[in-house]
């Protein structure tokens, strides 16, 4: 959809005066047809939006969720916490609530054994760390409580990045089988995986081999247990037998990913009263919003992610006080030459050094 700017609509509008009825700047004319263009502005705008919703790989919220789900793809929810905890010198029962940072912990479950079990009230990552414990209510005789083991590890809801990377695998690419959508689709339903660069058998230097290269939810190489782990899930034992996840007859071998570093040189020309090292902090937000994007392709598009310089250009143009970026150069390559990786490498944040751009440059 190509938009339509205030200008282009004033002047469309202008067009269509007669030559001999005075439309200049300041007129009585040009006076009224100005808040009009810029109220058709605003609804093509609104009208780009709406459109963007339309479909997944621009889709955000909500919207998303409801695109997904005609396919039956489901945003995985937030999972809260779940704690073993200690509370001496009281009797904790079920309903007692204890504040820990900010979050609240509320005793779910007694065990006959005497263990006390404590879910966080709020759903996410955030109630993984552990603490000391306050009660929100008074507590006769307790002497010290805290978090001492964690149970269940509380997760985020699923991301937009995550769930259009998942719903790319189990319906644009059909798993089924044994092929590569079916090997992404078991990886990542392993907790902790986020994607998967599948490597066939007649493609790997090990014939008769799958190869799994691997990151986690954030798109960044998952550690070397977890790998085990999704190989153990595969075949375990090294068995070819077919007992675990890989068909009779695969043999899986499971890796962590590599990351890649990306630091970069821009000239950016700012507003009048913006400094570099002012716009910095956003700017990097912007570049590694675009990494965290392009991580998230891992695996999905051909191997071998490509940091494009036309990519970074815009993300930075989109911060607020950036009216120009005329160069970027990436560490090691020539200025405005794109950044290949290899098939096993995810890009991740390096630095960022910024030089002041040249006014009508």
């Amino acid at each position: 959809m190509t938009m339509k700017t205030y200008e282009e609509l004033l002047a469309s509008m202008l067009e269509r005066v007669p030559l001999d009825v005075d439309k200049r700047e300041g007129s009585v004319l040009f006076t009224a047809l100005a808040p009009a263009a810029a109220e058709l502005a605003q609804a093509w705008l609104e009208l780009q939006t709406r459109f963007d919703l339309c479909f997944v790989h621009s889709s955000v919220g909500e919207h998303l969720d409801a695109l997904t789900r005609q396919f039956g793809v489901i945003r995985h929810p937030a999972v809260c916490a779940k704690w073993k905890i200690t509370v001496t010198g009281a009797q904790a029962s079920v309903g007692m609530r204890f504040g820990c940072r900010g979050l609240i912990y509320n005793v779910v479950e007694i065990t006959p054994g005497g263990e006390i079990r404590a879910q966080c009230e709020t759903p996410g990552a955030a109630g993984n760390a552990g603490g000391e414990l306050i009660p929100v209510e008074y507590l006769d005789g307790m002497t010290a409580a805290y978090l001492n083991q964690l149970l269940v590890a509380g997760k985020d809801a699923e991301s937009d990045l995550a769930l259009k990377a998942r719903f790319t695998r189990e319906v644009a690419h059909s798993p089924f089988g044994g092929n590569i959508a079916d090997y992404q689709s078991k990886a990542c339903a392993i907790d902790g995986v986020g994607g998967a660069l599948v490597v066939p058998p007649g493609l790997s230097q090990d014939v008769g081999t799958v190869k799994l290269y691997l990151v986690n939810e954030a798109f960044l190489p998952v550690d070397s247990p977890k790998a085990a782990a999704v190989q153990a899930a595969f075949c375990p034992g090294g068995s070819q037998n077919g007992l675990g996840l890989a068909p009779i007859g695969h043999k899986v071998l499971a890796y962590p990913a590599t990351s890649k570093s990306v630091s970069l040189t821009a000239a950016v020309l700012l507003e009048q009263g913006l400094t570099l090292s002012g716009i910095k902090p956003a700017l990097t937000d912007a570049v590694s919003d675009y990494l965290l994007g392009l991580r998230g392709q891992f695996g999905i598009e051909p191997p071998g992610l490509t940091v494009r310089i036309s990519r970074l250009q815009s993300a930075m143009l989109d911060v607020p006080g950036v009216l120009d970026v005329q160069t970027i150069t990436i560490s090691g390559l020539l200025a405005q030459q794109n950044l290949k990786l290899g098939d096993t490498q995810v890009p991740v944040m390096g630095t960022l050094t910024l030089e002041a751009g040249v006014v009508g440059g």
